[in-house]
């Protein structure tokens, strides 16, 4: 049996060889346009689903993850073409996943699917694809690998997301920096430089926001 060191390095070069960079640039694109930003996934997909939101709230992007279906249904109702769901499933069988990225679909939202199977319920529920590791038996060895794998895909979008609006991205990274400086157990308080706050994204009022459009647009969807 392969050593987990040379696992995960294997599993990470697959990953790479198979990612489509196109696709993931189409997807930070389509972010970065966006007004609202759901992230779904269970399990081991949620864990993962919650640091893709952490990272892009950072960088200003009004991301939310849901790992729990009945709330993350509410808000996929909500979507509509200005806006993207993720949803993150190694297997790409997840029925939770699958029905709240397919409600979002159903609502205008611009939808991707990040699984190891492009043949799986989920990757076709989505208007993208992105795989993140080879398809294999669920909880072999190689699941460690994948997480892994799943991890660097949602890395390098991040990275992708804040480079297409790269002066906002490091304002926000420069204003949240600030507001924990000093935080570390007995460090002294520190009071950081305050850095210009970047532009305040344009958003509608609550109600026409959450229109129902039949039109395709620019909305982006993420599932777990």
């Amino acid at each position: 049996m392969p050593r987990p060191k040379s696992l995960v390095i294997c599993w990470l070069q697959t990953a790479v060889d198979l990612l489509d960079i196109d696709a993931l640039e189409r997807v930070a694109e389509m972010i970065t346009k966006s007004r609202h930003v759901d992230v779904y996934g269970v399990g081991g997909s949620g864990m993962t689903a919650v640091s893709l939101q952490r990272r892009l709230y950072r960088i200003s992007v009004n991301a939310h993850a849901w790992t729990e279906s009945h709330l993350g249904l509410a808000s996929a109702a909500l979507m509509d073409q200005d806006c993207v769901a993720i949803a993150l499933s190694n297997s790409g069988q997840t029925r939770d996943t699958l029905d709240m990225v397919s409600m979002a679909r159903t609502r205008g939202a611009f939808t991707v699917a990040m699984t190891s199977d492009p043949l799986s319920p989920v990757a076709a529920a989505a208007n993208v694809h992105i795989q993140t590791c080879p398809s294999g038996d669920y909880l072999n060895p190689g699941e460690l690998a994948a997480q892994s794998a799943q991890l660097f895909v949602i890395n390098l979008l991040y990275l992708l997301v804040a480079r297409c609006d790269h002066e906002r991205a490091d304002g926000a990274l420069a204003l949240t920096a600030a507001a924990v400086e000093g935080r570390q157990a007995g460090a002294p308080a520190v009071v950081g430089t305050r850095a210009p706050l970047p532009a305040p994204r344009q958003s509608l009022p609550f109600r026409d926001s959450h229109r129902v459009d039949d039109t395709p647009g620019m909305g982006v969807s993420f599932i777990v």
